[in-house]
């Protein structure tokens, strides 16, 4: 009875030997875009166009009344 290993390596072999005697494919190079075919992107093409929304804190401190309680306080 034959070993496990040299069933595996047996059958193995010749596939090894195949993939070596491949030769690499060069891919296609793409065809050279001119100026009309070229689309510059603005908010009508981008389907994921969003406004941003940014909180920019007041540039003044904690306003607080005499007894030291804030009134007015910057939340970001």
């Amino acid at each position: 009875m034959k070993s496990p290993r040299l069933i595996v390596i047996a059958a193995l072999l010749p596939a090894f030997v195949f993939a070596q005697s491949l030769q690499p494919t060069a891919w296609p190079s793409p065809s050279p875009i001119t100026d009309e075919e070229t689309i510059v992107p603005t908010f009508e093409t981008q389907k994921l166009a969003r406004t941003y929304v940014l909180d920019i804190p007041a540039p003044r401190g904690q306003i607080t009344d005499r007894t030291g309680l804030p009134l007015a306080q910057n939340k970001v």
